[in-house]
């Protein structure tokens, strides 16, 4: 199931559940055709996540990906910590650790991904999210509410402060204003700020840099052993040019 087309339907359900409080809160005084055009568009919404609907999909989901993707890779890096061949305060260590396993941990990602998009769902009579994504899309076209526009992209999404910000839309309910979070897009700028807040720990410089320095290293080698040799030759041969 394409990620972008979920986000962006999401994204737009969440718009005309916004619409139609806006309506209700408007009422006697809300026109009759926007009443019936959202009640329309919320219809369609329920009918596409009820077809999506599975009691036991989002536990499953994340039992997968912790048993089958992330687990492991914990385990490898408690074994590498009590070995002492690793500690996440030395420069040197961080970026192999980094340049080392996130491929790999990618890669692990996307097969749980796949796997996950072709599984049965009981509850939707044994069709695989991908069937029912296309059956959903297919519905929508047939109805005239699918444009095919996947939207913005993330970039302009996460760097636009006032992105979807409709400065003549009405305003919601004076209780709703009470309790809004403030400064809820306020994010750490810069590395050492990501870093004090625990979003980042490597600088995509530093990484590249150090790639520069290993040309001819392969960090992707296939070790038979989960990428545990490549990572302590990684700083093997680091520690010694940076020495």
């Amino acid at each position: 199931m394409s990620h972008d087309n979920v986000h962006h339907f999401l994204m737009e359900a969440h718009h005309i559940a916004q619409e139609a409080q806006f309506i209700i809160d408007s009422l006697p005084n809300a026109e009759t055709p926007a009443v019936e055009r959202v009640t329309h568009q919320l219809s369609a919404i329920r009918t596409i996540l009820s077809t999506l609907d599975d009691p036991h999909s989002d536990s499953r989901l994340w039992r997968d990906i912790r048993k089958d993707t992330l687990e492991s890779f914990r385990q490898i890096f408690i074994y590498l910590t009590a070995n002492d061949l690793l500690d996440m305060d030395n420069d040197i260590h961080r970026s192999c650790l980094y340049l080392v396993f996130q491929p790999r941990i990618q890669a692990s990602l996307d097969r749980t991904r796949d796997a996950w998009n072709h599984h049965k769902i009981r509850t939707a009579k044994n069709k695989t999210p991908v069937a029912l994504y296309e059956l959903s899309r297919e519905a929508a076209i047939a109805r005239g509410y699918w444009t095919g526009d996947p939207g913005d992209d993330i970039a302009t999404v996460a760097n636009d402060p006032l992105y979807a910000y409709d400065g003549e839309a009405p305003l919601p309910p004076a209780g709703e204003n009470a309790v809004d979070p403030e400064n809820v897009r306020d994010v750490p700028v810069g590395i050492a700020a990501e870093r004090e807040a625990g979003i980042a720990i490597n600088d995509d410089d530093e990484l590249n840099a150090i790639k520069e320095l290993m040309p001819d290293f392969n960090f992707d080698e296939d070790d038979n052993n989960w990428g545990i040799d490549v990572y302590c030759r990684a700083v093997v041969h680091l520690s010694a040019i940076m020495v």
